[in-house]
């Protein structure tokens, strides 16, 4: 996108052949979100930094720098079957292979925002990785010891979350 985000399909055994990085399938079983965020950032270097003036003549002069998202597929080193999904897949990389028989509406996650303090106005800044909102419980202003707290709205920051259920192939 313009300006926006970018999202570049990855291939993921090409990626494992033409890389030449003996162990990038450790590196993604290992830490497979801080792999996929270097796989992001050389993407980026490589479109717009290395390679700018090609990226111009492919997206025209009116294209400017913007965060790349990477989709990988064809990762076959951990395929599994989604009855043998469990709580330990939590923050792996895994491959599901199936249908997708329904997909629920599309709805914002929020997964940062400030939050002002109602007594010192100190600003907070809360993360909510996992989605849940939890706004801060005590004030972290010096001699401050409120515990009410107004979001500020605008600052959040949101990601696109939908169920998608999925019938495993057999």
């Amino acid at each position: 996108g313009v300006g926006g985000k970018y999202v570049l399909p990855v291939d993921f055994q090409a990626l494992l052949q033409t890389s030449g990085i003996a162990d990038l399938s450790a590196a993604m079983e290992v830490s497979p979100s801080e792999g996929m965020a270097c796989i992001s950032v050389a993407a980026y270097e490589a479109l717009f930094v290395l390679g700018k003036d090609r990226t111009s003549d492919v997206l025209g002069d009116s294209f400017l720098p913007g965060p790349v998202e990477v989709h990988m597929s064809n990762y076959s080193e951990t395929q599994t079957l989604i009855r043998q999904l469990k709580g330990s897949s939590i923050g792996k990389l895994v491959t599901v292979r199936g249908t997708v028989v329904r997909m629920g509406v599309m709805r914002p996650v929020a997964k940062l925002m400030d939050f002002v303090c109602g007594k010192c106005g100190t600003v907070a800044r809360c993360r909510f990785p996992d989605g849940k909102f939890t706004p801060p419980t005590k004030c972290s202003g010096e001699g401050c010891r409120a515990k009410t707290f107004a979001p500020v709205r605008t600052s959040a920051r949101c990601t696109d979350w939908r169920k998608v259920r999925i019938q495993e192939l057999t």
